[in-house]
């Protein structure tokens, strides 16, 4: 075997690896949430009088959460603003999120704004556009971030790990500094306990401000223009992971939703999945190669183009959502056979490993790639033969 085989080998061992910590790390505090209520809608309010609780999970365009909440928070929305206090952790995605109020446990979000002016009691873990810790905010942990534009003003308990085209430190931070980035600029008001270790392409890219104090060492590692192999396989594994992190995510999320609102249903495509996978995968394989033909054919003419927009919208939906996530279940209950197949509480956990399965077995080259695609393929027919019986029955 050569340096060059071997080192694309630990490459993929090492984005499996990070697949899998990461899908257990948010699979973990999902599975938490079993039987608890799941609320949509276009606008979501919680007035500050409103107490809830146990666990919070919502999912809308627009969420206030100005009340306290109980337990844990996970949601996915457009704009959300917390204002109220949360007794567990807080885990979302959204276009813009703010947290105000405070949170006991971890705070792990992605989006394009992220600010955080409130106190959170163990890790902040944000990934997104701007990332914003005010400098009313208080982090008693960790802040690991991952953005174009880091502002980090406020008080953070021990380290700050992260990336950004452009970070800003002003605020106090109890340990070490690990950055990198196109600018890193020190303010006067900031205090670093630690070292300070940054990756840029020159030194001069570190701005330290007179008046700022850092406890330790100053080290800077370079940041070539020009990457080698082993570089640019990084880049590309930290991409693939953030990506797949997010799909997870949102499959969680809908995975949940299901649960909590047609769990009938839910057992019903996995009894029609288990009873006839072949069958199933060519009756998938028939959906996704003839509905793209008949989209096509309606197109063409100017009557059908709405319908052919609603059929291309649904088939969409079917084939990158609602067939992973049904098919994950089924896997997932497959594997617990033991499980309790009635209700939320029976579905939750092999919900999650059935979707951890799923991503983490199509992280490997090839053999996973294939067999994710009969996955979709199997989820697709199992779906599309419940609903016809669905359809049939109330005829």
């Amino acid at each position: 075997m050569t340096k060059k085989q071997l080192s694309v080998k630990v490459y993929r061992m090492k984005r499996i690896l990070l697949i899998f910590g990461l899908a257990l790390a948010l699979a973990l505090p999902v599975a938490a949430l079993a039987g608890s209520p799941f609320v949509t809608g276009d606008t979501i309010i919680v007035a500050e009088e409103d107490i809830i609780d146990g666990n919070y999970l919502v999912s809308g365009n627009s969420i206030n959460i100005d009340g306290n909440v109980n337990g844990d928070v996970i949601f996915a929305g457009s704009n959300v603003v917390i204002n109220g206090d949360v007794a567990g952790d807080v885990i979302g995605a959204g276009a813009s999120i703010r947290i105000t109020g405070e949170v006991e446990g971890s705070v792990r979000v992605a989006g394009s704004n992220i600010q955080i002016d409130g106190q959170v009691g163990h890790n902040v873990i944000a990934f997104g556009g701007n990332v914003v810790i005010s400098d009313s905010a208080e982090i008693g942990w960790e802040l690991f971030t991952g953005a174009g534009n880091v502002e980090v003003r406020g008080e953070i308990g021990t380290n700050v790990t992260g990336a950004a085209g452009n970070m800003l430190i002003s605020g106090s931070v109890g340990r070490d500094l690990n950055v990198a980035g196109d600018t890193i600029s020190i303010l006067p008001d900031a205090s670093i306990d630690g070292d300070v270790t940054y990756r840029t392409e020159n030194a001069e890219s570190l701005i330290v401000s007179e008046g700022a104090t850092i406890s330790g060492e100053i080290t800077h590692d370079t940041l070539d223009k020009h990457f080698d192999g082993n570089k640019i396989r990084g880049y590309l594994t930290s991409a693939y992971v953030f990506g797949q992190v997010v799909a997870l995510f949102g499959m969680f999320i809908l995975g949940l939703a299901f649960i909590n609102l047609v769990p009938k249903h839910v057992v019903k495509v996995k009894e029609e999945l288990v009873k006839r996978p072949w069958s199933n995968i060519l009756v998938g394989l028939g959906v996704a190669v003839l509905t793209p033909i008949v989209v096509v054919l309606l197109l063409i003419t100017l009557i059908g183009a709405q319908l052919a927009l609603l059929i291309l919208t649904s088939y969409l939906i079917l084939l990158f959502w609602l067939a992973r996530v049904y098919a994950g279940i089924a896997i997932g209950m497959l594997l617990m056979k033991n499980s309790k197949s009635e209700g939320a509480k029976g579905l939750v956990w092999p919900m999650v490993l059935g979707l951890a399965v799923y991503v983490i077995l199509g992280s490997i080259p090839i053999i996973g790639w294939v067999a994710k695609f009969l996955v979709v393929l199997w989820g697709i027919g199992g779906l599309v033969r419940v609903e016809k019986s669905i359809l049939a029955d109330w005829r």
